[in-house]
């Protein structure tokens, strides 16, 4: 497969091994810069690593030069182990479909054979994939935890000084979510972490692991919004984050339990605004428009 690389000025050129089994990889690189269709070898660098997918992408790139055109053999592009790597379609699509599952039901709900039947794939094409049950849990719930938590960065990136607005965005988020699992579930962490006595003990403190990496940046909101005056002053962060972590995650239990939002929706939103008019500071306003909405 091949990739064009812009940057000619400066190329990374490698060899990737990898091995399945306990994805060792070795890359041995080098920099090279071209000037004027010359190469200036700079040292290489050797890197060995666990648990990391390595991938590389070789193709020719044409330099014009005083001397004419020349050609650099081999040139690659290497994703870093801070990347994911790229993934199959059919990869992908397991992937999403077992986080519906984990989602709606929990881990217990979690099937191959609905998987294969939902994809119109065999059995042996999801278990190519993943190995068993925990192993497709595991990224599965992996998965969902980046998305979102990259969501929810986002907001953070938007509202990091009113988290009143960021809250109302959330729910409007969460609404969005229990009507796309038709009221079956919202979170994916939350049903799995609920699950003690059907769940392995590893993906249930990966669920509670998401949690705290939730309340830790809700706190940390909060006192920023404390200081821009959009949150009272008098309040504990600590104590606000778990108030409004609980407050979300029992709306959604509450939604899910009724199963139609027009039910659910007017006194939850009466909840939520309670609590926000409790707590909001002097400068608080919505942030948001119906257009953001």
């Amino acid at each position: 497969k091949s990739q064009r690389w812009e940057r000619s000025d400066r190329v990374l050129t490698g060899v990737a091994i990898d091995s399945p089994p306990n994805r060792f990889g070795i890359v041995v690189s080098s920099f090279f810069r071209w000037n004027w269709g010359h190469t200036v070898l700079r040292p290489s660098s050797i890197w060995s690593y666990r648990n990391v997918y390595t991938y590389m992408y070789v193709n020719s790139v044409d330099h014009e030069g005083s001397s004419g055109t020349s050609r650099s053999p081999g040139v690659a592009f290497l994703r870093t182990s801070n990347d994911p790597p790229p993934m199959s379609e059919t990869r992908h699509q397991i992937l999403k479909e077992a986080e519906q599952q984990l989602i709606e039901g929990g881990y217990s709900a979690l099937n191959f054979g609905d998987i294969a039947e939902t994809l119109d794939i065999t059995r042996q094409t999801v278990y190519h994939h993943f190995g068993d049950k925990h192993d497709l849990a595991e990224a599965a719930l992996d998965h969902y935890r980046r998305e979102d938590m990259r969501v929810l960065n986002e907001h953070a990136r938007r509202y990091a000084e009113n988290f009143p607005a960021l809250f109302r965005t959330v729910l409007r988020g969460l609404w969005s979510d229990l009507a796309e699992h038709d009221f079956r579930g919202f979170c994916a962490c939350v049903e799995v972490g609920t699950q003690a006595d059907a769940c392995p003990s590893d993906l249930c403190e990966d669920a509670d692991a998401h949690q705290r990496e939730t309340l830790t940046l809700y706190a940390e909101l909060i006192r920023n919004s404390q200081e821009a005056g959009t949150i009272r002053s008098d309040l504990g962060a600590e104590r606000l984050a778990r108030e409004a972590l609980a407050l979300q995650m029992g709306i959604g239990e509450m939604a899910r339990i009724i199963e139609t939002e027009r039910q659910a929706d007017p006194p939850a939103r009466d909840l939520a605004e309670q609590w926000l008019a409790r707590i909001e500071g002097p400068n608080a306003s919505s942030g948001s428009s119906e257009t953001d909405a």
